[in-house]
């Protein structure tokens, strides 16, 4: 399958992946909902979706290689002693981050990672990111969205819907990376859930400067606390 970064006209494309059951993990029904706000977010966006079934390890890496901008809403989980294990749950198993790593992404923007607890590193590891969040940038991706802890499912739809909406229709899809902390401001002044009262933009090198900030794990994080 060839590669492309972005559909004709210059818009992004987005791989979104939902997986409303991963047994034995607790359902996630809202996730499917949460592509469907996004779909209805804004006409401009052009959308590669892999849901339940469709969404296997081999479908979601090779979309991953076609898409630029990546929108994951699942189960993930941590692997402390082991960081590259460390995974998202599809429909026929664990996509590790060693997995992912091992591809080879030429064109990879931004991650949103709408799963359990995808910034939130180990408290014995002082200094060091050991979540799959700092995964993604070290797969490639120059910009990632992650959750400090397990969001309400009912959440997802509001936060991906607004974020996208303002990265399409406000910020412009062209306008860069800046445009990702500011879309998620924007999202976050939609809910009032505690448990999505916390999200992380991680930003690679390349933002470092422009926020005046001290890198970490190679990376910068703005974080959205209402």
């Amino acid at each position: 399958m060839a590669k492309r970064s972005t559909a004709p006209g210059g818009i992004p494309q987005l791989l979104a992946v939902s997986l409303p059951a991963t047994p034995p993990e607790h359902p996630l029904p809202a996730t499917v909902r949460e592509v469907d706000a996004i779909q209805a977010s804004t006409g401009r966006l052009s959308i590669t979706r892999l849901n339940d079934r469709k969404a296997s390890m081999a479908a979601v890496l090779e979309g991953m290689k076609e898409c630029n901008w990546l929108h994951l809403a699942c189960h993930g989980a941590q692997n402390a002693a082991s960081p590259t294990d460390g995974a998202f749950m599809l429909f026929d198993g664990d996509l590790t981050l060693k997995e992912i790593m091992k591809q080879s992404f030429s064109h990879t923007e931004l991650a949103v990672l709408l799963a359990c607890q995808t910034a939130k590193g180990d408290k014995e590891l002082s200094g060091e990111a050991v979540h799959l969040a700092a995964g993604m940038l070290m797969a490639g991706y120059e910009s990632v969205v992650g959750t400090m802890w397990s969001i309400n499912d009912n959440d997802g739809p509001i936060i991906a819907g607004k974020f996208y909406k303002y990265l399409v229709e406000e910020a412009g899809v062209n306008s860069g990376r800046a445009a990702y902390a500011y879309a998620l401001t924007f999202a976050m002044t939609e809910v009032t859930s505690v448990s999505a009262r916390l999200f992380i933009l991680y930003l690679n090198d390349a933002m470092l400067q422009f926020f005046g900030l001290p890198s970490w794990f190679g990376a910068q994080h703005v974080e959205i606390d209402r």
